[in-house]
């Protein structure tokens, strides 16, 4: 080999080392981040829970919907990503990446599904459900035609 391909050589390295380097940097952060909000889904679950916690056939639903919710993003993630368990790199070294992406945005509209139990809904909401109704300055301060948004997400938010 030559000096000068051992130098190109050299390079190439130095780059595909730093790429890769910057790459599970990105990786670690995407993970890192979903943690945060998964954390947060988690608390907001707890928070709900508790807040209801003397209809006791809410808590035993709720806590259905949330094993079932749990068990329907590991589905959506193998549909997702059907080679990762066989073949980790399959979809190269962005997979973990996508993954804790999409898995952050599944878990930040659980969150706000979650967070209505404990916002309420604005008085007159006749679908409300087990969600209780919140009479405080929450809705107040929001525009009459804006709180047809605080409906089971169904506008957007959810």
């Amino acid at each position: 080999m030559s000096t000068q391909d051992s130098i190109l050589y050299e390079k190439r390295k130095a780059f595909f080392v730093a790429a890769f380097k910057e790459q599970r940097e990105m990786n670690i952060k995407a993970y890192q981040t979903y943690q945060k909000k998964k954390a947060k889904m988690d608390s907001t679950y707890r928070s709900v829970l508790s807040e209801y916690s003397k209809d006791t056939l809410f808590v035993r639903k709720m806590k259905v919907s949330q094993l079932t919710w749990e068990k329907s993003l590991e589905a959506d993630m193998d549909a997702i990503f059907p080679q990762v368990k066989t073949n980790p790199m399959y979809y190269g070294d962005i997979q973990p990446l996508c993954d804790y992406d999409l898995r952050s945005a599944f878990v930040d509209r659980r969150t706000a599904f979650l967070a209505q139990w404990l916002r309420g809904f604005p008085e007159g909401e006749c679908c409300s459900g087990s969600v209780k109704m919140n009479h405080g300055e929450y809705f107040d301060a929001i525009p009459k035609e804006e709180l047809k948004n605080y409906s089971w997400g169904l506008s957007g938010d959810y």
